[in-house]
């Protein structure tokens, strides 16, 4: 094998170590976005259908929590999704798995026209947002708002 081949096979070695592995690592976390999606939209439908439960439930606690460590907040507005009395999730919806990235799947229970950071009182509670705080680990979406949009990298369902 002649010297200008063999340092084209080096060459070509060399760029698929460089380039296959950041590809490969972009298709895994475009995957995990895709099943936690899919995951918190089957939460917020599955929610729809337990309101009796949801109401009790909202009596006791701010936010619920499925399988998982429960991911951190970056923002004073996100604070309370870590701080708020928690319930686990599978006591209304069974064996949720944790997210993609080992944290749970949460949801916040509260009524968006209140300023008292309790919980609910009123007959139908307000779910605000089914989510998973996607990659970084980190809710960077407000406990309670008016956007439509999740902050951040959250993968998130807003329901009403």
């Amino acid at each position: 094998m002649s010297g200008g081949r063999v340092l084209a096979a080096l060459g070509l070695i060399i760029l698929a170590t460089a380039v296959i592995p950041p590809l490969a690592a972009v298709t895994v976390n475009r995957s995990r976005v895709r099943l936690a999606s899919d995951q918190v939209a089957l939460i917020a439908e599955a929610l729809g259908r337990a309101k009796p439960a949801l109401h009790e439930l909202a009596n006791r606690a701010d936010v619920l929590c499925g399988a998982g460590r429960m991911p951190l907040a970056r923002t004073p507005d996100a604070e309370r999704w870590v701080t708020a009395p928690r319930a686990p999730l599978t006591s209304l919806l069974g064996d949720i798995p944790a997210d993609p990235w080992g944290d749970c799947y949460v949801v916040n229970l509260a009524a968006p026209t209140s300023s008292e950071p309790t919980a609910l009182t009123s007959s139908d509670p307000a779910v605000l947002w089914v989510l998973s705080a996607g990659p970084n680990g980190i809710i960077e979406t407000p406990f309670v708002g008016v956007s439509e949009t999740p902050g951040g990298d959250d993968v998130a369902v807003r329901v009403r």
